[in-house]
């Protein structure tokens, strides 16, 4: 339990940040990326390090479910961490908006895919089977955790966005519909 709460004291003291008016929205995109991504790769490697001091406890299967799927976390973090590099190099707005559309959706997604991670933990921790209840409870934790992260940073990319087509016209540009969902920018 103590993990637990340390993690989500240090998940959200990470993602609280002054709010300062800055006329780079790529590079204001850009840090909240790379803060999530590192909090995702220090969540996975504190996992994994406490996991492989566990060797040979009782709750081995546990922690070894922890260690596996944060092997996975970290793969994911590292790469969203150099992926993150490219949102600053944006020029364009309107590739800039597209690109937070799609992180949205892409952590929408795996919030929906978290929640499965939950009901599928759910279901092994019930089993009466040690090994597997022990990978359930791993499930039902990492999947919590990474629901409230895909959440936070969902929330997170989506208020960028929206602060960004507001400034459009600070910045000299106004947009215009194509088609539903797909906007333009154009010079005033």
């Amino acid at each position: 339990m103590k993990y637990i709460v340390c993690y989500t004291l240090l998940f959200f003291s990470l993602f609280i940040n002054a709010q300062e008016q800055k006329t780079d929205y790529a590079l204001n995109t850009y840090q909240k990326v790379n803060r999530g991504m590192t909090v995702l790769t220090t969540w996975a490697a504190s996992n994994m390090i406490i996991g492989a001091t566990q060797i040979g406890s009782d709750q081995w299967h546990y922690h070894r479910a922890n260690m596996l799927w944060n092997t996975v976390n970290l793969g994911l973090g590292l790469a969203g961490i150099y992926q993150s590099k490219r949102i600053k190099e944006i020029d364009d707005v309107n590739d800039l908006v597209k690109k937070q559309r799609k992180l949205e959706k892409t952590f929408i997604i795996n919030s929906g895919l978290d929640l499965i991670y939950m009901a599928g933990g759910v279901v092994l921790h019930r089993n009466s089977n040690q090994e597997l209840a022990q990978t359930g409870s791993s499930l039902i934790l990492q999947g919590g955790f990474l629901l409230l992260f895909d959440t936070m940073m969902y929330f997170t990319i989506k208020k960028e966005r929206k602060e960004t087509v507001k400034s459009v016209p600070q910045l000299g540009l106004t947009m215009i519909d194509w088609k539903p969902g797909v906007r333009f920018c154009l010079p005033l």
